[in-house]
């Protein structure tokens, strides 16, 4: 039997069922259910009903090991790390049939499959009205444009602050709660962001990747980098607004 061709992409196969499998995990498109009463998206029409359910009771947001309710996302996801729920929760295993790596989800998976074919991951056809980025989801083009508007619609219940994402939520309640989710692998070294950690990764694996043209000295962080160049300018990036004097660094 001769191999058969994908149609929207270079890859054959042989035989049409493992064609079938391929387009139904790549090329198909992901069906949500989205709630008409909030921003949630439910992965199957049976959890949205839940979900809907919960709405009814003013607490849409429900531990799926233990079945208690929550008004916000997150007093659950408060409840998930303090009780272990969220560690005896079943977990869907997606294994990529190339490498071995598991994803929990489809859209994850179906993105690593495309880099193992060596196609372009997908595009920014999200194109901001206001200036000249582009993104690859409607969500995170939405995030971007409140850059523009000014609206932050994520306010924190323990301080004044408002954020115009949950993602930039989350993030600044571990300010408030001390959680520290990043784990450094090498010295088990904790930290609040992700990005903070892969800076210290880099302190490990001795990447400096941000060079000065200058002199050939290299740092971990651009920030550092720009800091170095002010001793080769000679000029003071940061002027404080108080009493006009400048600085080459922002804070020290």
């Amino acid at each position: 039997m001769g191999h058969i061709k994908c149609k929207q992409c270079p890859k054959s196969f042989k035989g049409h069922k493992n064609l079938s499998k391929h387009i139904s995990m790549l090329h198909s498109p992901i069906t949500y259910f989205p709630c008409n009463l909030c921003k949630a998206t439910c992965p199957s029409q049976e959890v949205l009903d839940l979900h809907l359910d919960a709405h009814k009771t003013g607490k849409p947001y429900s531990c799926q090991k233990c079945g208690k309710d929550f008004t916000r996302k997150y007093h659950l996801e408060r409840h998930l790390a303090h009780t272990g729920c969220d560690r005896e929760r079943p977990k869907v295993e997606l294994p990529c049939e190339v490498c071995g790596k598991v994803f929990s989800r489809i859209d994850n998976l179906r993105e690593h499959l495309r880099g193992h074919m060596g196609q372009t991951l997908r595009k920014k056809d999200y194109q901001c009205p206001h200036c000249e980025k582009a993104f690859y989801g409607l969500s995170l083009l939405n995030i971007h444009i409140r850059t523009h508007t000014g609206e932050k619609p994520f306010a924190c219940d323990l301080c004044p602050k408002a954020f115009p994402s949950n993602g930039a939520l989350r993030k600044h309640r571990r300010m408030h709660t001390g959680e520290k989710p990043y784990e450094c692998k090498t010295c088990s070294a904790r930290f609040s962001a992700k990005e903070t950690l892969n800076r210290h990764v880099k302190i490990h694996t001795g990447d400096r990747p941000h060079k000065c043209n200058i002199c050939g000295n290299s740092f971990i962080q651009a920030t550092q980098l720009r800091a170095h160049m002010f001793h080769h300018t000679g000029e003071h990036g940061f002027q404080c607004k108080y009493c006009k004097k400048s600085f080459n660094r922002k804070a020290r």
